[in-house]
C-alpha cells in the first residue's frame, strides 16, 4: 500500500521555466514543489489518498489510441517497479465496484497550439477517488502520466 500526496498542477508544457507572480520576488517563492521543473501554478493541497491494489485502476478511454495504452502501459510499469504492486489497466466501462481509486488517462485533442501541456485534478465521484490526467495532445497524457507518478510516494504506513 502507498499514499499518493496531492499537489495540483495546472497546465503545463514540458520543459517550461518557473515564473514568480506578478508583484513577486522571484528569490522569495519557497521551491519546496517535488517536481523539477517547478509547474507555473501549483499548489500542494496537504492531502494524500490511499492507493491500494486491487482497489485501484488506471483507466484509459474505451477507443484509446496507442499513445494513451502506451501511458497508461508506462504509469503501470513505473508503479510496478518502485512500489512493487500490480495497478490494473482496464477501459472505461462501467468499473467493478470493488475499485475506490481511478487513475484516469484521458487526451484532449486541441488545435490551438497548447502542444505537450497537461493537467492533473482530483475529486471525488461515485464513493470513488478520481485523479485525472488530461493531456492536450497524447504527449500531454504520456507527460502528465509521468509527473503523476513522480507525485507517488509510500506513505507512513507502507
Amino acid at each position: 500500500m502507498f499514499a499518493l500526496r496531492l499537489v495540483l498542477l495546472g497546465c503545463m508544457p514540458l520543459g517550461f521555466l518557473w515564473a514568480a507572480e506578478p508583484g513577486e520576488d522571484r528569490k522569495s517563492k519557497p521551491r519546496d514543489c517535488p517536481l523539477f521543473p517547478v509547474p507555473k501554478v501549483w499548489r500542494d493541497l496537504g492531502e494524500t489518498w490511499t492507493v491500494d491494489p486491487p482497489f485501484t485502476v488506471v483507466s484509459i478511454p474505451a477507443r484509446a489510441s496507442e499513445q494513451q495504452q502506451y501511458a497508461a502501459k508506462r504509469l503501470q510499469t513505473h508503479i510496478r517497479n518502485r512500489f512493487k504492486v500490480d495497478v490494473a489497466v482496464i477501459r472505461e466501462t462501467p468499473l467493478p465496484a470493488k475499485v475506490k481509486t481511478v487513475l484516469r488517462l484521458e487526451t484532449v485533442k486541441r488545435t490551438d497550439g497548447k502542444l505537450n501541456a497537461f493537467s492533473i485534478t482530483f475529486h471525488a465521484a461515485d464513493a470513488r477517488e478520481v485523479v485525472t490526467v488530461r493531456g492536450e495532445d497524447d504527449n500531454g497524457t504520456i507527460y502528465g502520466g509521468d509527473v503523476l507518478f513522480d507525485l507517488m510516494g509510500r506513505g507512513a504506513g507502507g
